[in-house]
């Protein structure tokens, strides 16, 4: 049994690095660099977000580990490629947010179409139905035993509970 896990686990792995593969080679077809790709991705998923405000670039460099002037440099290309905007704090004019444009939502919603949708999609439909049908199966008890393994360790999925089914949890 443990054999087959590590098996299983290890086709897990090569899966998710040729998908994120192809999300790397998107965004280079794009002009982005991988730091900059992953920058856009999180600011437009909001996740440097503080109590509804952009935030910092001091806040995103030490959230992402990295030093306040190497994100300063790669906020300022993605601010001449149209795709985020840098603005003074209205209570504090020392302070510059930034912000995702809609240029730059638009490109990681192309990007993630492309990748995300485009190269899944047409890898799913080279499969023979019922091997598309089995992999759906074992992917929902998979999804299932994760959801009920990750509620039973205390880890809250509420963020998650549209993409997996979930009522929202604590």
């Amino acid at each position: 049994m443990a054999e087959e896990t590590q098996k299983i686990i290890q086709l897990w792995r090569a899966i998710d690095r040729v998908i994120h593969a192809e999300y790397h080679d998107q965004a280079r077809r794009h002009d982005l660099t991988l730091e900059q790709f992953h920058l856009l991705l999180d600011l437009g998923g909001g996740s440097f977000a503080r109590e509804d405000e952009a935030p910092t670039v001091g806040h995103i460099a030490g959230c992402a580990g990295q030093a306040p002037h190497t994100m300063t440099d790669r906020i300022k290309r993605l601010e001449k490629k149209g795709l985020v905007t840098k603005m003074r704090d209205a209570a504090d004019q020392r302070i510059c947010r930034i912000e995702i444009t809609l240029a730059g939502r638009e490109l990681i919603q192309k990007i993630m179409a492309q990748a995300g949708g485009d190269f899944l999609i047409n890898a799913l439909d080279g499969m023979e139905t019922m091997e598309r049908r089995t992999l759906r199966q074992s992917l929902g008890g998979f999804l299932a035993a994760l959801v009920e393994t990750a509620i039973d360790d205390g880890i809250v999925l509420e963020d998650l509970h549209p993409l997996i089914g979930l009522k929202k949890h604590q």
